[in-house]
């Protein structure tokens, strides 16, 4: 007899509490993650509570944890072939345009070789006026410009064929989804479906990937699986339907 009044008098305390307990926290916090798509709630803990003008504010750790693993390494995955690839298309384009800068030095250098110049009318027509050798020199330079020597044509078409090939490369520069979108698209995943509420609960969660891809200077960090232990305090007050978070 004495065993079930205990249990009344508890489940009395429990029903008159001014205080929400740990389960009302829980369910709080399970209807604010409930349109998470890729992140679930665990492991909700109050660790303190005090009243504050006219509500009752609640101290609490959780932590979240992804639903399924595999996407995320199966972004690592992707995002490693990514970088492969740009890497071989960057070594790639700097190749070739190393190739076409040396060629273009190499027909600049022939170019003025054989370009007529006044020093040579000089030292050829020494008997001729000033104004004669300049009419003489822009006719040679005319000449030369409307009939090249076969070696400086042939060169200037192995530069434009470098060109191209430098182009064509660039417009099939391999599209990249994640290298240079890394963190977007991190916090696209963990936030994908989340009321903005939910995600100001998850902000050390979306920061630890960060903090560790550029402490250890390796962008796939991004993508391992990290549990956080968090804390929190929300002011919450009592309401016909349970204690309910007061409204921002």
């Amino acid at each position: 007899m004495r065993k079930q009044l205990t249990i009344c008098c508890a489940f009395a305390l429990a029903a008159c509490s001014s205080a929400p307990s740990e389960s009302d926290i829980e369910e709080l916090m399970q209807r604010t993650f409930a349109s998470c798509q890729n992140v679930m709630l665990k492991d909700v803990k109050k660790t303190n509570g005090y009243e504050d003008d006219g509500h009752y504010t609640v101290e609490f750790s959780y932590s979240l944890k992804v639903k399924n693993p595999k996407q995320l390494r199966n972004k690592k995955e992707q995002l490693i072939k990514e970088i492969e690839q740009k890497n071989q298309a960057s070594s790639s384009l700097s190749e070739i345009s190393q190739i076409a800068s040396d060629m273009e030095h190499e027909l600049q250098k022939l170019e003025w070789a054989g370009y007529p110049k006044m020093i040579e009318f000089d030292r050829r027509y020494p008997h001729l006026s000033a104004d004669e050798k300049a009419n003489l020199l822009s006719a040679a330079q005319a000449e030369y410009a409307r009939n090249p020597p076969a070696e400086l044509l042939q060169k200037r078409q192995e530069l434009k064929a470098k060109k191209d090939a430098l182009e064509a490369q660039r417009t099939s520069f391999p599209r990249l989804e994640i290298v240079g979108n890394i963190g977007s698209v991190v916090e696209n995943f963990y936030q994908a479906g989340c009321s903005q509420t939910a995600r100001r609960f998850m902000r050390p969660l979306v920061s630890a990937p960060r903090e560790a891809a550029n402490a250890e200077n390796d962008q796939t960090r991004w993508f391992d699986e990290y549990d956080i232990d968090m804390t929190a305090k929300i002011p919450m007050r009592k309401t016909k339907a349970g204690w309910r978070a007061l409204s921002n």
